[in-house]
């Protein structure tokens, strides 16, 4: 059975070769109809085996694709824009498929094609095309621009082989937009097109498409909106992608978050089993501390995972990050074993997805012995890979496991040669409580680098270590914000700048990550007298510093007694919230009410003090939680699955 291959082209030089060298070993004839390229694309496209015929463009896709068509021979066409090419998977099964298809008297095959950023070296998203067809009289192109394939006859027959030929296309990569200016040129066919058809929801679609790649969102929902509104679409997909697209246009635009809401809500009940909108949900609803409300919205879009393919869904591709964002979420929630699942989840999905490591270690290090976590890496990593044990080390490092980085640490030494890798040794030693020796590794990468950071640690490492001629020779050489820091803690008669607070918070937030929170005692009076007493309460609440944050708030509250309502409420639950993490649960109940009363519309008020009316069994505080979020929450699943439990 032949195949022909065809293409249209115009200045394709740097595309043309990837797209006809994937299909050469598989047709009989490739066909390169050109539009008038200035560039070496006939020269290429010939020296590769192509037929080349010129044909004068006249603004209308279709007729150029017919031309090419019409020249023709083979009983099956494979028709590929410059900018795509198969996959090499693709290449070995393209003649079954074929075959296939043709015993069943099919006339179209559905491909699967995946745009991807050649810049970035990612995949964007995937949309099922029709790329391979019958060489039939009755089957031709329509539609000047985003033509389509029809059977002027009768209905085609369809077969679905989008699980065995991949199509790449690289031409809506940020760079190649750039270059062929394509919304102009797109825009231009389209609204002429528009002109005739003033109604036509699938013009529309494409127009508000070609507005969002430029980045006029304006026009995006303009146009977007009206493809809705006439509801005559008849592209595959198309309504869901159009979705896409006007959500992404009224974030960007920042539309009220409301707005945005609704839009997504009233996708996600005309589409309910396309992924994205759970995850757009989702998203929001982690936004507005909605946790449980979240996983279940991740949850719904995971199981929809396979339908997000006819809407050019992005769900396949972003699949680490919605399951390391549910490992977040559970992480923060307390329940480390779906955290841990989800981070290895995560992992198999993208294996140097660094936040999934740092936080899969700093549970894992809690619980397990550094040699069973070592065991578990190994199947995940391969230890003779550098890249592998750099990420690893780094992430170990970050997740504050000094025997997870030397050992990460003694491998690379070995595998690349006595690498020094000095800023790791040093950062070994600050874990390992070895602060003469942090000290100095840190000071020596200040004076190669002179960068702040180094000197930051350098200085803690050095206070840590009471060595003070460490600090005395340290001040001589950092900025003048560390330097007066210096001289403070030396006991040298010195004034802060108001500028110094960010420094000192840098100073801060390493100790607290190291867990010297006996040490940050010191500088209280530096805290209080510099008003940084709230950002080092968040800092404590960030690295699970708790008892210290509840400290660090109170000291707050008490200093500025007229805090804005929002702002006092919002510092009352992390309280009540660090109250409830130590395991203090009658005393958290108290401030989570106390918020309660001055913010309802927070959905934390309502979340932690139901688990926390579960454990205390206080069965009518609990119902009277469940009354009051109804009213502020009525879309929650979570606060409506206890309505049924408390009547």
């Amino acid at each position: 059975m032949k195949l022909s291959a065809c293409v249209i082209t115009k200045n394709e030089e740097k595309n043309i070769v990837s797209c006809l060298e994937s299909v050469k070993s598989l047709v009989s004839e490739m066909i390169v109809v050109d539009t008038g390229s200035t560039d070496k694309t006939v020269d290429v496209a010939k020296g590769l085996g192509a037929k080349v015929y010129h044909y004068e463009w006249c603004n209308d896709f279709s007729k150029a694709r017919n031309y090419a068509i019409s020249k023709a021979k083979g009983q099956w066409i494979i028709f590929l824009d410059a900018d795509e090419y198969l996959t090499r998977e693709s290449i070995n099964k393209l003649k079954l498929v074929v075959i296939e298809a043709n015993n069943r008297k099919a006339d179209f095959l559905v491909c699967m094609l995946t745009n991807y950023d050649k810049k970035s070296k990612k995949a964007i998203n995937s949309v099922p095309v029709i790329r391979i067809f019958r060489n039939d009289n009755n089957i031709e192109y329509y539609g000047a621009i985003h033509e389509m394939l029809i059977r002027k006859d009768c209905n085609p027959k369809i077969l679905d082989a989008t699980n065995y030929i991949k199509i790449i296309h690289t031409g809506y990569s940020l760079d190649d937009i750039r270059d062929k200016n394509k919304m102009h040129r797109n825009l231009e066919l389209l609204l002429k097109e528009l002109e005739k058809n003033p109604q036509d929801s699938n013009l529309c679609f494409y127009i508000s498409e070609s507005y969002a790649i430029g980045g006029c969102y304006d026009k995006t929902i303009d146009y977007a909106l009206k493809a809705i509104k006439y509801n005559n679409g008849t592209l595959l997909g198309m309504y869901q992608k159009n979705y896409l697209n006007l959500i992404n246009a009224m974030v960007q635009l920042k539309y009220p978050k409301e707005e945005v809401i609704n839009i997504v809500k009233e996708a996600n009940k005309a589409f309910p089993e396309f992924p994205d909108f759970y995850f757009y949900l989702a998203d929001f609803y982690e936004q507005d501390k909605r946790y449980y409300d979240a996983i279940d919205a991740y949850e719904r879009g995971i199981q929809n995972f396979e339908n997000g393919l006819i809407g050019q869904s992005s769900a396949h591709f972003n699949l680490a990050n919605i399951t390391r964002l549910m490992g977040d979420i559970y992480f923060k929630k307390g329940n480390f074993h779906k955290s841990i699942e989800m981070y290895i989840e995560s992992l198999k999905t993208d294996y140097d997805n660094y936040i999934s490591l740092k936080q899969l270690l700093f549970i894992l290090s809690k619980f397990e012995s550094a040699k069973e976590i070592i065991k578990f890496l190994g199947n995940m990593y391969d230890y003779s890979n550098l890249k592998h044990l750099l990420l690893l080390l780094k992430a170990s490092l970050q997740a504050n496991s000094p025997n997870l980085a030397e050992y990460y640490y003694f491998l690379i030494q070995n595998l690349s040669q006595g690498d020094k890798l000095t800023k790791e040794s040093a950062d070994i030693d600050m874990l390992n409580d070895k602060y003469d020796s942090a000290a100095m590794k840190f000071n020596q990468l200040y004076l190669h680098a002179y960068d702040t950071r180094f000197a930051i640690k350098g200085t803690i490492a050095s206070i840590l270590a009471k060595d003070e001629e460490s600090l005395c020779r340290l001040k001589k050489i950092v900025k003048p914000s560390l330097k007066r820091f210096i001289q403070w803690y030396l006991k040298e008669d010195v004034s802060f700048l108001k500028s110094d607070k960010y420094v000192l918070l840098d100073v801060f937030q390493e100790m607290i990550k190291l867990s010297k929170i006996d040490k940050l005692t010191i500088f209280n009076d530096i805290i209080e007298n510099m008003d940084i007493i709230q950002e080092v309460a968040e800092l404590c609440y960030y690295y699970g510093q708790y008892s210290y944050a509840v400290e660090m708030f109170h000291k707050y509250i008490e200093k500025d007694n007229i805090l804005p309502s929002h702002k006092l409420a919002d510092i009352l639950v992390k309280m009540a919230d660090c109250l409830y993490k130590t395991g203090q649960l009658d005393l958290a109940l108290e401030f989570f009410i106390d918020a309660l009363k001055i913010n309802p519309m927070d959905f934390r008020v309502y979340e932690t003090p139901i688990e926390i009316c579960k454990k205390l069994n206080n069965q009518q505080l609990l119902k009277e939680l469940v009354d009051k979020a109804i009213l502020y929450f009525p879309d929650s699943k979570y606060i409506m699955s206890y309505k049924k439990v408390v009547n």
